[in-house]
C-alpha cells in the first residue's frame, strides 16, 4: 500500500492519470494524479500569508480598507461601485496557494484556493457549464462537474481559514505539514503526493489552468 502525505476524498475508484496525459487532455476535465510536490507558493511565514479575506460575493482579495470608525474596519470593494458603502458588507476568509506537482512523466502547477480547499464537495453529473473564479488573475471560468458528494473536505484536514487566523498552534502544526511536502534540505527523497485536480480555461488570455479539490493532507 502506498504511503503519500495527502488522500483523496470520495473517489477511491478514479483510476489514476499521468500528468503528460493531463497536459494533453481537453479542457475542462477531472483527474486524479500522484506525484511529487517541487514546490509550493508561499512559503508561509504568518497565517494571512496563506489566509485571505475576500467579499463573499466576488472573487478579490485587494479591498480599499477604511478606519473612520473606531469599533470596526470598514471593506470596501474597488470593483463593485454601486455596492451601498454604507453597509458592512459580507466577507469571507479563504485559503490561497499554489504547488507544483511532478512525476515521471511531467510537471504542473495546481491552485488550491475558495471552496476547494473548505467546503462540501459538489460533483453533479450534468452537461450544462458551471461558472467559478480563478484566484490567478480573478478570471471567470467554465468547469464540467462530473461526480456528486456531500462530504466536507479541507484541504488542512479539519482546520479552517478563520481557524488558522486564531490559533498559532494550528498554523505551526499546518507550516509543518508544508515543510514535509518538499524538504528543501533533503531533495532527494520526496514523498508521495496524491490529489484530484480540474482542468479549466480563464476566459481572459484562453490559457489552461489547474486546481486542486476533494484532497487532504494526512
Amino acid at each position: 500500500m502506498l504511503q503519500t502525505m495527502s488522500v483523496v476524498v470520495n473517489h477511491p475508484h478514479i483510476g489514476r492519470t499521468k500528468i503528460s496525459e493531463v497536459l494533453s487532455h481537453s479542457v475542462p476535465y477531472k483527474f486524479r494524479i500522484l506525484g511529487h510536490v517541487e514546490d509550493f507558493f508561499p512559503r508561509p511565514s504568518e497565517p494571512t500569508d496563506i489566509s485571505k479575506i475576500i467579499l463573499s460575493r466576488v472573487s478579490l482579495s485587494g479591498l480599499i480598507i477604511r478606519k473612520e470608525w473606531s469599533h470596526y474596519r470598514e471593506y470596501l470593494c474597488p470593483k463593485c461601485p454601486s455596492v451601498n458603502h454604507d453597509t458592512v458588507p459580507d466577507l469571507l476568509y479563504i485559503f490561497v496557494m499554489r504547488f507544483r506537482i511532478s512525476d515521471k512523466s511531467g510537471s504542473l502547477i495546481a491552485n488550491m484556493w475558495k471552496e476547494d480547499a473548505v467546503s462540501n464537495s459538489l460533483f453533479i453529473h450534468i452537461h450544462s457549464l458551471s461558472f467559478v473564479e480563478s484566484f490567478l488573475a480573478y478570471d471567470i471560468i467554465c468547469l464540467d462537474f462530473l461526480f456528486y458528494s456531500s462530504l466536507k473536505v479541507t484541504f488542512f484536514n479539519d482546520v479552517t481559514p478563520t481557524e488558522l487566523i486564531q490559533d498559532a498552534k494550528l498554523f505551526t502544526r499546518i507550516k509543518e505539514q508544508l515543510n514535509a511536502l518538499c524538504d528543501q534540505e533533503d531533495r532527494g527523497v520526496l514523498p508521495l503526493f496524491e490529489c484530484c485536480i480540474k482542468s479549466y480555461v480563464t476566459l481572459e488570455g484562453g490559457t489552461t489552468a489547474y486546481q486542486i479539490f476533494d484532497t487532504c493532507l494526512v
